[in-house]
């Protein structure tokens, strides 16, 4: 369903995604990730350290997720990302794809790596990706790989406005704006 204020409620028959991605999005959508078909604008990020911080950057910025109507999908992993963009293009969800370079400022990422990265950004669109580098962990003040998400509740679930890392405001200033057009 689409609502919109001057054309009203109507069904929109999204275009059928392969056979291969019908299977994994079949695997891939649980409840939790289902609320990107009841949100205004989804925000799809990696992996679960990342799902658990942006709430409290919603709240350090000012924003209530829930009266945006903006949903944070947890795609288990970057190369899901994909998935998850195809699928939102074709419920014509705005969404917004924040991931890892995987490699540090001036240094090339993997070739693998760096072939996801381009793909992500074609899907998404240049000004809907938010990449971060080298990773969140480091953008995130968060030291190395152990414990991610309870470290990330320590660092973020009282942090100020300024101290909120430029790549994470972007990002959830991006996905508002999409939600509120």
């Amino acid at each position: 369903m689409e609502h919109s204020p001057r054309s009203g409620t109507r069904v929109i028959q999204p275009e059928p995604l392969g056979a291969e991605e019908s299977f994994r999005a079949l695997n891939e959508i649980d409840a939790e990730r289902g609320e990107l078909f009841l949100a205004r604008a989804a925000l799809l990020v990696e992996g679960r350290t990342e799902k658990l911080t942006f709430p409290f950057v919603f709240t350090a910025l000012g924003y209530d997720m829930d009266r945006e109507q903006v949903t944070i999908v947890d795609c288990a992993g970057k190369p899901n990302l994909r998935l998850f963009i195809r699928i939102c293009h074709a419920v014509r969800l705005p969404c917004v794809a924040v991931h890892d370079r995987d490699a540090p400022t001036g240094r090339r990422p993997s070739h693998a790596q760096s072939v996801l990265n381009d793909e992500i950004a074609a899907l998404a669109g240049p000004a809907r990706t938010i990449v971060l580098a080298p990773d969140f962990e480091a953008v995130a003040g968060l030291r190395g790989h152990r414990h991610k998400p309870a470290r990330a509740w320590q660092r973020f679930s009282h942090v100020e406005p300024a101290g909120v890392p430029r790549p994470l405001s972007e990002a959830v200033e991006k996905i508002v704006a999409l939600a509120r057009e």
